[in-house]
């Protein structure tokens, strides 16, 4: 209901929220802030999150907005009780009976009728339609604001995983900034197989899009969500949608996503914008990492001249800092008003409370009142100029209370000398990462002189080693076996078992975890870091410990299994139950550390070993492999879950004059000995890889010395050195001699394509050691080129490992479902039982592994290779999507990386003797060419040049928009090139054909365009060449 005429806030309160009751705030019902990307969310921007279980959106959609916790809190307040999420209002209330809290402010934005609905029309268990509703759709975001972390900021995540946590924070919110944000973001930068997001859209299309007045898209950046421009391609389809729009951007994306932005905002009949910022100039620089003044000043201005700006909405996040240039800032956004009008910006006080260390109450009282006094100054110049709004000066006056007043930021603060310390520990770390400079950044001297006389964190002074962040606990099903257990803590789990053990049977060890899972989960659920040992093997242990594990790693806990694994005589029945064990473990912990007990015969030596165990032996007993030293289990040994550290010695400084050891040539000779002839080749390589590891290790060893020296010539020829060490019979191809050799038929085996005139060019396919590239421009088509290449092999009965580096591995898999059964991506969930059908007809296999992009280098693809062959997985073909996202430590230059990763792709293949498919970019204009040539790559030429067949594609937006495009062979190692095609493409399904066309070149056929005839013979042609 809106105010009377000079009504006051708190007669507002008194005459309409106080009817309702005591403690009633319209937030409950009408708005939400929902957070796609990690499921959770709040009623506004106090209370902390909560999660939306997956359980109650299968029920309903609308269980995005009414979770039956949120149900819970409106029957709180309907019967006057208050929630102790809201304590936030509950504080600023009971500071006297004038004061007014937010929950006035958000129930007076809607109607008389409305409010009374609240409490007569809904029922508390009823599900209530949103009015208004804030969504974020992931955390992808260019900035990494001081005060956030990696939960709402994707560079915030990678800050925290190049760089590590921040050390030694102690107050609340500490732990923020420890994390590296991997649960906000479980479906990956692009939400594939998000259920939340999907929700979101069926309620939204379904009828969200009648019920709502207002939604408001965050993130994150909203402009770097591919979800957020999903929602406006729907917008430009249903231009009469009566929603009013608001999207929260910090104008500082790439400049392409702003203009698209302002362009994009004409289709909408009510569009704001909220954009984010507190302070003036380097100040806004320094606390908004990523932010650049001048930039985010002239996007607002393009904004307002290009864009259908109804509104802009400057959203202040209060914090400790910003106080020192927040009137400057005020008195910017005057400026703005002066050009644009009183609502162009509209100013918006929102106080952080979280991580209270940078929460205005970290300040010391005399900085705070000084501030407080720039404000009221502030206040006293502006009051009566007619563009500063009402509103704007009361969120000024509560600033201003709260500034004077409060003591504490929230019910769980943290003492004052926590929080001082916390504030200067993290803020030193914050500027080496940043390449900031506090004091040089902020030049109030009663704020620098704080900051000095802050004393530097001792993690001993806070009590980190006394006993009170570590424990210790023994879990068993056996009660006679606690009993001698000398540990503190002790858990008997199971309530079918009674207390007699698991009887050697996992799954009873499984159970027991299950039926004690509530007091395991509340004694592990305040962990950070938990260690659990068990023995595998056995019931409890090999059953109870992936139960444990999965409970610590979902209280965001760093989980770490060491295991041991049973002897060979303990028979077969233990060791598979210990696959079965290890397998769940591995799935939901952050390392696992297995210690064979086997290795425990290995100390005094054993005469029936099979040749790899004698070698080892031999290997070990020359160096002096590093060994256990200590166990501490709280006393606690033999079966069960017991939480132990573990202290590993170091390898003994004799290592290398031991290798050289008469102890290596006997033990060697003996392993000669006692060898079949067919092993002594394995004798042979494993010693030579051993000899060349030891030198490696002898060269590093010396480094260190020269380090200390600078002398990095010698370092250089120390380690060229040690690398080239290892015996090299091969001196090649011995040309007079060798001439039979040279002329020995010799089958290229080589991978059909699914394109006859490629394979005809390709002599065949693509064969073993050769390097295949597809190029084009963004959203060409590359990515599906690749899985049809992959596609084809599978048919054909050939295994193919794929690897992602831009697209996630569930998506991949429904392009190729969709590949494989000619079902759209869009429609391939509604026919699971067609793709079953079709992929039990398939003769080969198919292995698909995503890594991030800019993080994995040709070395991970090695390594992960050898892992698969290890396990029996031959592949024949690699597929790499794509490499230009690979990365390489080479140099700093993107040309030079380039060239790096190329030319190891090019070894890998010939190495592993396989073919590999990978697609690269082009430059924008070869984007925009025709016919993109060799020389339109982009960075790098050279990459072409390392391949051993390049072909491009080349697709402007009416080929895009009709289904066709133009293939190039830019390279052709086996034959003709120079040569170009006409394509027709369905990339729904993945379909490509390859045709002839008339201009070719290399072709004697007349020139001339293809016709709509010609095109749609081409078109019903393609399916000849999927369906092999």
């Amino acid at each position: 209901m809106p105010r009377l005429p000079k009504e006051t806030d708190h007669q507002y309160k008194a005459r309409v929220i106080d009817t309702k009751s005591a403690s009633f705030c319209a937030a409950k019902w009408y708005n939400a802030t929902i957070w796609l990307n990690s499921g959770s969310t709040a009623s506004c921007h106090h209370p902390p999150a909560h999660k939306i279980p997956v359980e109650e959106l299968k029920r309903s959609y609308k269980a995005l907005h009414n979770t039956e916790y949120k149900k819970l809190v409106r029957k709180q307040m309907l019967d006057g009780e208050r929630p102790t999420e809201c304590e936030y209002c509950w504080k600023i209330e009971d500071l006297g009976k004038d004061k007014v809290s937010d929950r006035v402010y958000k129930s007076v934005i809607y109607s008389d009728s409305a409010l009374k609905e609240a409490k007569t029309k809904y029922d508390w268990t009823q599900d209530v339609d949103l009015k208004t509703l804030e969504i974020a759709f992931d955390a992808n975001c260019n900035y990494a604001c001081s005060y956030c972390n990696a939960s709402f900021s994707t560079t915030w995540m990678n800050d925290i995983r190049k760089n590590g946590a921040y050390q030694n924070l102690v107050s609340d919110g500490a732990r923020a900034f420890q994390q590296d944000g991997k649960w906000a973001m479980p479906y990956g930068k692009r939400n594939e197989g998000n259920p939340y997001v999907e929700a979101f859209f069926k309620w939204w299309e379904s009828d969200l899009q009648h019920t709502l007045q207002e939604l408001r898209v965050t993130g994150g950046e909203a402009t770097m969500s591919q979800d957020f421009w999903r929602l406006l391609e729907w917008w430009q389809g249903n231009k009469d949608c009566d929603v009013r729009l608001a999207v929260n951007s910090n104008l500082g994306a790439k400049p392409e996503l702003i203009d698209r932005l302002a362009r994009e905002s004409h289709a909408f009949k009510e569009f704001d914008l909220y954009t984010s910022n507190e302070s003036f100039g380097n100040h806004a620089e320094y606390i908004r990492d990523g932010l650049i003044w001048d930039t985010w000043l002239n996007n607002i201005h393009k904004m307002m001249n290009e864009g259908n700006v109804r509104e802009l909405h400057m959203m202040m996040t209060i914090n400790a800092l910003c106080l020192f240039s927040i009137t400057k800032f005020m008195d910017e956004m005057i400026k703005l008003k002066e050009q644009y009008g009183q609502f162009a910006p509209a100013m918006s006080f929102n106080i952080l409370r979280f991580p209270s260390f940078q929460s205005i109450v970290t300040l010391p009282t005399h900085i705070r009142n000084e501030r407080a006094n720039a404000l009221e100054k502030w206040i006293a110049d502006n009051k009566d100029n007619p563009l500063v709004h009402d509103m704007e000066l009361d969120g000024i006056r509560r600033l201003i209370e709260y500034t004077r007043v409060m003591e504490s930021g929230h019910a769980n603060t943290s003492s004052e000398i926590s929080r001082w310390r916390d504030f200067k520990t993290f803020y030193l770390q914050y500027d080496i990462r940043r390449n900031k400079n506090f004091l040089e950044t902020f030049k109030h001297k009663e704020l620098q002189k704080w900051f000095v006389s802050i004393p530097e964190t001792e993690i001993k002074q806070e009590g980190l080693f006394d006993g009170e962040y570590v424990k210790g606990m023994a879990v068993n099903t056996d009660a006679q076996h606690l009993l001698r257990v000398s540990v503190e803590n002790k858990l008997l789990i199971g309530r079918t078992a009674r207390g007699r053990g698991a009887g050697g049977d996992p799954e009873m060890g499984e159970q027991a975890a299950y039926e004690s899972e509530r007091v395991l989960k509340t004694e592990i659920e305040d962990c950070d870091l938990a260690f659990i040992t068990a023995g595998l093997g056995g019931g409890t242990g090999t059953g109870s410990a992936h139960v444990v594990a999965r409970l610590a790693k979902s209280s965001e806990a760093l989980t770490i299994a060491v295991v041991s694994y049973p002897f060979l005589s303990e028979g077969a029945i233990r060791k598979q139950n210990a696959e079965w064990g290890l397998e769940r473990l591995r799935e939901v912990c952050d390392t696992v550390i297995v210690l064979p007990n086997e290795r425990l015969l290995e100390v005094e030596g054993v005469v029936f070993l099979t040749l790899n165990g004698e070698l080892q032996i031999a290997l070990d007993n020359a160096i002096g492999i590093h060994h256990v030293d200590t166990v501490w289990d709280f006393g606690y040994t033999g079966e069960g879950i017991s939480i132990a550290i573990i202290d590993t010695g170091n390898i003994c400084d004799k290592l290398i004059n031991e290798v050289q050891g008469v102890a290596v040539k006997d033990l060697l000779k003996q392993a000669y000995k006692s060898s079949k002839s067919e092993d002594l080749a394995f004798v042979k390589n494993t010693f030579l890889d051993f000899c060349k590891n030891q030198t490696l290790k002898n060269a590093l060893m010396k480094s260190v010395d020269l380090l200390e020296l600078g002398d990095y010539d010698d370092i250089r020829n120390l380690i060229d050195k040690a690398l080239k060490a290892g015996v090299e019979r091969n001196i090649g191809h011995e040309y007079i001699e060798e001439i039979e050799d040279r002329y020995r038929e010799e089958s290229r085996h080589t991978i059909e394509t699914p394109w006859p005139l490629i394979n005809k060019l390709l002599c065949g396919g693509l064969g073993q050691g050769d390097l295949g590239l597809i190029a084009g421009g963004p959203g060409g088509g590359k990515s599906w080129a690749l899985i049809s290449l992959g596609a084809q092999a599978v048919k054909l009965g050939f295994t193919v490992i794929h690897y992602t580096l831009e697209l996630s591995e569930k998506y991949v898999g429904r392009r190729y479902d969709a590949c494989f059964t000619e079902v759209s991506v869009s429609e391939i969930t509604h026919n699971k039982e067609v793709v079953k059908e079709r992929l039990g007809a398939l003769r080969g296999g198919l292995y698909i592994r995503e890594y991030p992009a800019g993080q994995a280098t040709v070395n991970t693809i090695h390594a992960h290779l050898e892992k698969c062959i290890q396990q029996n997985i031959e592949p024949d073909l690699i597929i790499i999507d794509y490499a230009d996202l690979l990365t390489s430590k080479a140099s700093k230059e993107k040309r030079d990386k380039l060239d790096d990763i190329y030319t190891n792709l090019r070894g890998l293949a010939t190495e592993l003797k396989l073919p590999i498919w990978t697609a690269s970019q082009v430059n924008r204009s070869g984007a925009r060419e025709d016919i993109i040539q060799g020389d339109r790559m982009a960075e790098s030429y050279s990459k072409m040049m390392i391949t051993d067949f390049a072909m491009s594609l080349s697709r402007n937006a009416e080929d895009k928009e009709n289904g066709t495009g133009r293939w190039h062979v830019m390279k052709n190692r086996y034959g003709a090139d120079g040569i170009t095609y006409d394509s027709v493409m369905d990339t729904a399904i993945g379909k490509i054909a390859i045709n002839m066309r008339g201009n070719n070149r290399n072709e004697q056929t007349p020139p001339g365009e293809i016709s709509s005839a010609e095109r749609r013979r081409l078109r019903g042609a393609s399916n000849d060449f999927f369906n092999l």
